[in-house]
């Protein structure tokens, strides 16, 4: 009986070790199968968007003008589904987008993936399914050519046979495919239409303000639309060409205007008009020039390419746009100029006088359609209501997001035209200019006849330019560093003296990392237009299909970020002074350390003595300041390794991320107390994606005066925890402190004398001292300084201690969110960054020799003592 008990057990723990092994591989099979489904299912995604790609693509090319069963979202395929109840027609393939990835612009960037998907895409109503669409209303068979449609008497059935039972379908087209108007847009035009009270030319009635109405699509009145069936009716050999006017839309993907022009069958002539006097106060910069330069470059060897088309170039630089395209027209013949619309507010003004004067002195129609943002200005309307003023953050990303979502999705980007006549007789094609001579990357030369800087060169060699490579930066981003945007990480720096876990930084988000490219880094070509906004939005929604929640998480803080540039937009159209005043009117009198002088005859900081740099660059850095701590944050010789670096990069490059961005900000404005308008002109000179409204709207914030000011403040040292804590970036671009530990990469003034002898830096030679040693003592003169404003203008302080900003309506204001420091009046601060580890002085382990004899005999002493009390008991 003992060695059956004996050999029972055995057996047993014999086969613990098998059925262990069993449940391993099952569970290893079942992540297994797990893995390869969630992989099928990425692939079967990537497989529909490429055939709905397809399908554009080819109904493109097939659909005619006169289709009134046109799909209203995509605007090339046929519409073969209808939701019900509403009866709101699409076609299959936006079907099968909208059913795989349905969430509108707010919900998916709360969301991600899990917002609502029982709702209308063209109406946002709820709906119980999908039917067949109804047929349209039967026409009139008529001959069809390349033109367009021909009016001659044709064939035709009897329309009283083709009534039908079913719920009325879309409303029939007009014989023009046209570019689908906003919301807002269409529920404003058919109040018109129907006579139903719509506002009054002059005054305001139902659809808000005035000013909300004065730039609505110039497509939406009947004149235009006779004008347009008259203009498509002719046949394509005798019909007058289409100017398209390329300004910030340097593209074929995507461009509504070229793509409209190419659907008519007419020829087209595309031109581009440079007229640096009609940008405003803030003409392009010099870098922006440069990277324009190549920019088209690109666009006519993709023109010529494709199409055989030629871009018609033309010098405004002692004339004006509108002489420019009457001349183009007049040379060609055409009768229409198509444009995608601009928002800054002086270009607005010229696009309307152009407008007025084509057609009044040339009979010239002129057509404008949206391919710059998802949602225009004057649509969004975020402070239509007193409510959304009062307690929405006026100005914050929610804010403005609340007010899109009422608008619904933003129509997919078209497909480049698949074809496109662009030839003409050698009479008629109109005379342009060579690209070189119009200077935009001309570089300037040495004084005494020396030889030429080409400042450029980092530039090139950092970038490539074109629709290839703005393609291929968002496919890179999108398969690498999407998954990335919002991860979060914590290094313990174990290796930093045996710091424990509670040493350790918090978690800080992969997108901050400078050192390492987790970034999209497209600004540049969404701001010369070589990229649609609305092709980053629908990639960046299809790559959160099927994805795992953390990528899905990423892609919702991603969109985050183009409601902000929307909302930059939207805030330069509201307040056209916002790139050169203080929003908030109160801050006009804060003292500043270097300030702001308007004067040209001043000190030489303003913007006309700007333009006058911009031309001739600046050569050697020729400073723009007699401030020495100005223009040493412009060159990049703090003496603070981290600013240095990012500065350093924008010079060469022409590029920084947007955290760095934050950090150089805040160390001008909250630490050397300089004007934030120094900062933004020297952005505006040397960022290849400068952009007056992103520049002022950040600069205005960032300077306590814009509407949603800055809730933080970046520490010059501390902010590496998050940007740079291996110190990469700081050696990349500042080789001279390569050598350093980590320890003191973003502090070598802090190194002992041995460990800065042996990697070679000496201070105030290799490497520059800093400009400001007292940071504590600058962030206090900052905070006394906004103070004082508040106690000087108690009219704009609110009793929760938040601050009233005026609207340009008479008798409105709404609530500006303030910083903590600033609403409790206290000379004390609060606000800060905290250190980690490896740069906070306290806890950081000393290396050099001596040092380390120290925390040996120190280490021994404790030893000893330990050992003495464990004897004595």
């Amino acid at each position: 009986k003992k060695k059956k008990k004996k050999k029972k057990k055995k057996k047993k723990e014999n086969e613990k070790p098998k059925e262990k092994k069993k449940e391993k591989d099952e569970e290893e099979e079942e992540e297994k199968t797990t893995r390869a489904a969630r992989r099928a299912v990425e692939i079967e995604n990537a497989k529909k968007l490429a055939a709905m790609d397809a399908r554009f693509a080819a109904a493109a090319a097939l659909l005619d003008d006169d289709d009134d069963d046109c799909c209203p979202i995509c605007l090339d395929a046929r519409a073969s589904v209808a939701c019900a109840p509403c009866m709101h027609a699409l076609c299959a393939g936006c079907l099968e987008l909208w059913t795989s990835a349905d969430a509108s612009f707010y919900a998916v960037a709360k969301r991600g993936s899990d917002a609502r998907r029982t709702t209308c895409p063209t109406c946002r109503g709820e709906i119980t399914g999908f039917a067949a669409a109804p047929p349209p209303p039967s026409r009139k068979k008529t001959e069809r050519t390349r033109g367009g449609r021909d009016d001659r008497e044709g064939t035709s059935n009897d329309s009283s046979n083709s009534k039908s039972s079913s719920p009325p379908g879309p409303p029939p087209g007009d014989g023009v495919i046209r570019k689908k108007a906003s919301r807002g847009s269409r529920a404003r035009r058919k109040r018109r239409d129907a006579g139903g009270g719509g506002a009054t030319a002059d005054g305001d009635g139902v659809d808000g303000p005035a000013d909300y109405r004065r730039y609505g699509d110039s497509w939406t009145n009947a004149d235009a639309r006779a004008n347009a069936r008259d203009s498509s009716g002719v046949s394509g050999a005798s019909a007058s060409p289409i100017v398209v006017w390329f300004r910030q839309d340097l593209r074929v993907r995507d461009n509504p205007a070229l793509h409209a022009a190419a659907r008519t069958g007419r020829p087209v002539v595309a031109a581009y008009v440079w007229c640096p006097r009609e940008e405003g106060r803030w003409p392009t910069g010099g870098a922006a020039r440069v990277w324009l330069h190549h920019a088209l470059d690109g666009l006519t060897r993709t023109l010529t390419r494709t199409y055989g088309a030629v871009l018609v170039l033309r010098d405004a630089t002692r004339t004006s746009s509108f002489e420019e395209l009457r001349d183009v027209a007049r040379a060609c013949g055409a009768k229409d100029v198509y444009a995608n619309r601009v928002y800054e507010p002086w270009k607005i003004a010229r696009d309307d006088t152009c407008e007025k004067a084509l057609a009044s002195e040339c009979g010239i129609r002129y057509r404008s359609f949206n391919a710059g943002v998802l949602y225009e200005p004057w649509d969004a309307r975020p402070d239509a209501t007193d409510d959304a003023c009062w307690n929405s953050g006026y100005g914050s990303v929610r804010f403005f997001l609340r007010a899109c979502a009422a608008l619904g999705e933003p129509p997919p980007p078209l497909p480049a035209p698949a074809s496109m006549r662009a030839r003409l007789p050698v009479e008629r094609r109109p005379r342009s200019v060579a690209l070189e001579s119009l200077g935009l990357a001309k570089m300037p030369r040495r004084r005494g006849g020396g030889g030429v800087i080409d400042w450029a060169a980092g530039i090139r060699d950092a970038w490539t330019f074109g629709e290839d490579g703005a393609d291929a930066s968002l496919r890179a981003f999108l398969a690498e560093g999407l998954a990335h945007f919002d991860a979060k990480r914590a290094d313990a720096y174990a290796e930093h003296g045996g710091a424990s876990r509670a040493d350790a930084p918090k978690a800080a988000t992969d997108r901050h990392r400078a050192d390492v490219r987790t970034t999209a880094r497209i600004s540049p070509y969404v701001r010369h237009g070589e990229l649609s906004v609305r092709e980053v939005y629908r990639a960046a929604k299809a790559a959160s299909v099927g994805s795992r929640k953390s990528q899905a998480r990423s892609a919702g803080v991603f969109l985050r970020r183009l409601a902000w540039r929307d909302l930059a937009y939207w805030s330069l159209w509201r307040f056209p002074h916002l790139a050169d005043e203080p929003l908030r009117p109160q801050y006009a009198s804060q003292w500043w350390a270097v300030p702001w002088d308007p004067d040209p005859r001043g000190r030489g900081d303003s913007v006309p003595r700007a333009v006058s740099i911009v031309r001739r660059r600046w050569d050697v850095f020729a400073p723009c300041s007699n401030d020495a701590n100005l223009r040493a944050w412009q060159r990049g010789i703090t003496g603070y390794p981290l600013v240095n670096a990012a500065m350093r990069e924008l010079w060469i490059t022409g590029y920084i991320p947007n955290y760095m961005r934050h950090v150089v900000a805040g160390f001008l404005i909250e630490y050397l107390n300089i004007d934030w308008r120094h900062g933004q002109l020297w952005f505006h000179d040397t960022l290849v994606d400068a952009d007056v409204a992103i520049q002022g709207f950040m600069w205005q914030n960032g300077g306590h005066s814009g509407m949603d000011q800055w809730n933080f403040v970046m520490h010059p040292v501390y902010a590496a925890k998050s940007a740079d804590p291996d110190g990469e970036y700081v050696r990349r671009w500042c080789p001279e402190l390569s050598k350093l530990p980590r320890d003191y990469a973003h502090c070598p003034w802090e190194a002992p004398a041995t460990t800065l002898a042996r990697a070679g830096v000496a201070l105030g030679r290799e490497y520059p001292k800093r400009v400001l040693v007292d940071l504590e003592g600058a962030r206090l003169k900052s905070l006394r300084a906004v103070v004082e404003v508040r106690r000087a203008h108690p009219e704009y302080v609110l009793p929760d201690g938040n601050e009233a900003l005026p609207l340009p309506e008479p008798g409105r204001i709404a609530r500006c969110v303030t910083r903590v420091d600033y609403r409790r009046m206290s000379d004390e601060i609060v606000t800060r960054q905290t250190a980690a580890a490896p740069w906070d002085a306290s806890r950081r382990q000393r290396r050099d020799p001596m040092s380390r004899a120290l925390d040996d005999a120190a280490a021994l002493s404790e030893r000893q003592a330990r050992d003495r009390a464990s004897v004595l008991g």
